[in-house]
């Protein structure tokens, strides 16, 4: 999956998955979670997690969820 940002807090991704495709989601962040803000597509992310999960569920439907350990 490649990305760029668009924004400040915007990014976008491009995945050769078929289930995820391309994706534009804005971000916030509230501590350690990282979340989009609006949309139909949610991620999450905790960056001060022992072991780093992202979750990502483009146009309302479960794609991808990973771990990450350092």
């Amino acid at each position: 999956m490649g990305g760029r940002a668009l924004a400040r807090t915007g990014v976008e991704g491009q995945s050769d998955s078929p289930r995820i495709g391309r994706l534009e989601v804005e971000l916030t962040r509230a501590g350690s979670p990282v979340s989009n803000v609006d949309g139909d597509t949610m991620s999450n992310m905790d960056l001060d997690a022992p072991v780093r999960t992202l979750s990502l569920s483009p146009r309302g439907k479960p794609a991808f969820q990973g771990r990450h350990a350092p």
